[in-house]
């Protein structure tokens, strides 16, 4: 995983980062800019990138806490962008992992 930040304090990849990790253009998650803030809470600037958790329930990417209503929300769009960053000495060859994205709509 990505050994440069943490999901509570993301931070700007750095030429040295190794790892596997990602960074989302959504500046309200829960409230909170973490991943676009300047700079970034874990140091440096924005784009600002955290290692995926591998404990359940997971880590917020992206949400929409405002409350809806009368109008339906149209066309809300977010990235998230993934980032993989090797040693010299990796070898080559095919890697694979699984990240599963939980949707939940809540009423």
């Amino acid at each position: 995983m990505f050994d440069g930040g943490t999901y509570a304090a993301p931070d700007e990849w750095q030429s040295g980062d190794l790892g596997y990790g990602y960074t989302s253009n959504d500046n309200t998650i829960q409230g909170s800019n973490i991943f676009n803030s300047l700079p970034c809470l874990g140091g440096g600037n924005p784009p600002c990138y955290a290692p995926f958790t591998q404990t359940a329930p997971g880590d917020i990417l992206v949400d929409h806490t405002a409350t809806i209503s009368g109008t339906s929300v149209v066309n809300e769009n977010f990235i998230v962008t993934h980032r993989v960053t090797t040693s010299s000495d990796q070898q080559a060859g095919d890697y694979q992992t699984t990240i599963i994205f939980t949707i939940t709509a809540i009423y």
